[in-house]
């Protein structure tokens, strides 16, 4: 993949990156898969951690 960046500095520090769309698109993606995944993986957790008192009956309510 062509690499489309340009670093843009204030004092020598970068500040921000200017790249291509599609990088941006291809980032934003994996973003959003990790956080799935990182969220999917703490609900399995809690859910094996639950106990049955941990959950409202809606019947009963």
């Amino acid at each position: 993949m062509k690499d489309n960046r340009v670093i843009l500095a204030r004092h020598n520090k970068p500040v921000a990156v200017i790249l291509d769309y599609k990088q941006y698109e291809d980032i934003d993606d994996m973003l959003e898969f990790a956080e799935d995944y990182i969220l999917g993986s703490m609900a399995l957790k809690r859910d094996k951690d639950a106990k049955k008192d941990d959950f409202v009956n809606i019947e009963s309510w």
